[in-house]
């Protein structure tokens, strides 16, 4: 019956998001500031389950401005994040005005539970908010370091060591 068939697809799928990660985002490097402005100013917000789970202005992590061109990071340490994830990296103006430049998703559940894992995002891998292509440098990517919630101590210390 059509019935049965429908609800045996609904469990296949609760099933695998129950097997997705419980992983935290420590660390958001870049390999280049964007290059419209003469300072970058990154802030990181991750949605997560339709919540704004990660805001690092809002925080209070207030990342010192990365010259245009250098490279540059976030620490973010998120609270356990799990499923589809939407991560966007903005810029703060001087009036601390955030204009977004990146949008990224992706799903813990491709992500290993037990060992740190770097997921790198090159430009065609991104979402780029408006015009923000001609804001970007051509080799331009992102990383983005998550390591397990239940993880060891050993696991700990190979992402502080990065």
């Amino acid at each position: 019956p059509p019935s049965s068939s429908s609800s045996s697809s609904w469990s296949s799928r609760s099933s695998s998001a129950s097997r997705s990660s419980l992983l935290r985002l420590v660390r958001v490097t870049f390999s280049k500031a964007p290059l419209e402005h003469q300072y970058f100013r990154p802030v990181v917000q991750v949605v997560c389950d339709g919540t704004l789970k990660v805001n690092t202005w809002r925080d209070g992590v207030q990342s010192p401005p990365v010259p245009t061109g250098a490279s540059g990071k976030v620490e973010v340490n998120s609270p356990p994040l799990q499923g589809p994830l939407l991560l966007r990296l903005l810029h703060l103006d001087n009036q601390n005005k955030s204009v977004c430049l990146i949008r990224a998703g992706l799903d813990t559940m491709f992500m290993s539970p037990t060992m740190p894992t770097v997921k790198r995002l090159y430009v065609q891998d991104l979402d780029l908010a408006f015009a923000a292509i001609r804001r970007l440098p051509p080799d331009f990517f992102i990383d983005l370091i998550f390591t397990p919630v239940s993880g060891s101590s050993s696991s700990s210390f190979a992402i502080k060591s990065l």
